[in-house]
């Protein structure tokens, strides 16, 4: 559900239906290997929705702009002065 850079674009903030339907092809495609009554789905909200503010700054706390840099994408991002921002949605 929250938007970010990814490649060329940044890609937009999703509501929780948008993600649901999503997840229909997601499953589609991955059924046809796993057996569907064998496989559970589990969207990462089931653990990230449980992480406090106070969790979430102190992960954030452990990766500093230089780290950033290093992965390519973030880099031409800053130089080309792209936005690298992850936009909330208010859900």
């Amino acid at each position: 559900m929250i938007g970010g850079p990814a490649g060329k674009i940044t890609r937009k903030s999703l509501s929780k239906e948008d993600v649901l339907e999503n997840a229909k092809s997601y499953q589609e495609q991955v059924f046809k290997m796993l057996d569907p009554d064998r496989a559970q789905i589990v969207f990462n909200s089931t653990w990230m929705n449980k992480v406090s503010s106070a969790e979430l700054i102190q992960l954030a706390s452990k990766h500093t702009v230089a780290r950033m840099l290093e992965c390519d994408d973030f880099s031409k991002r800053f130089k080309g002065g792209r936005p690298n921002v992850i936009k909330l949605r208010n859900l």
